[in-house]
């Protein structure tokens, strides 16, 4: 769940439940409060979002499974209306010139170490997914073009520390 300072929240649940003959059923619950007069453009933005959501549970469930997130980010930056700009910075962070599914990146945060990993999924311009050893990492641009990083880590990393670096990261890249 995340609250905002104007009132407004999103929060998700995800529940995987096993069923016999080694099916399963996923329920997944978005509940947010949309205030103002752009609620249309603010769920157009919910509905392109819940995609890549789902998209890094699949994530989660094909690299990770039976593992639980110690570190678990959701942070916010500043508006950057530039697809182009908003593109290539990603391109830059992933190290790489062109972002495609299943390409080998290498992970380079100010403040991180730099992690070897793979492209999940992207939405051009929007967002793309990568899962490292360690981690599943979601850069994105969301409603009001505002870019964000989601970061769910299952190794031994100081929150505080990924949470730093990444903040720095998002007050930084797209000056």
């Amino acid at each position: 769940r995340g609250d905002d300072p104007d009132g407004t929240f999103a929060a998700f649940e995800f529940l995987i439940e096993g069923r016999d003959g080694g099916s399963s059923v996923l329920r997944c619950v978005h509940n947010f409060d949309l205030l103002g007069d752009d609620w249309e453009e603010q769920y157009d933005g919910m509905r392109l979002g819940d995609v890549a959501h789902l998209r890094k549970l699949a994530v989660y469930l094909a690299h990770f499974p039976g593992r639980t997130s110690k570190v678990n980010l959701f942070l916010m930056g500043p508006p950057v209306a530039d697809d182009t700009k908003v593109w290539s910075t990603f391109a830059d962070t992933l190290s790489v010139g062109d972002i495609s599914e299943g390409a080998r990146v290498r992970l380079d945060v100010p403040g991180r170490p730099a992690t070897e990993g793979v492209v999940d999924f992207l939405s051009t311009p929007n967002c793309v997914v990568a899962h490292t050893q360690d981690g599943i990492l979601m850069l994105l641009r969301g409603y009001r073009n505002v870019v964000g990083v989601a970061y769910h880590g299952f190794g031994d990393e100081d929150e505080e520390e990924v949470e730093t670096a990444y903040r720095s990261w998002l007050g930084t890249a797209f000056v």
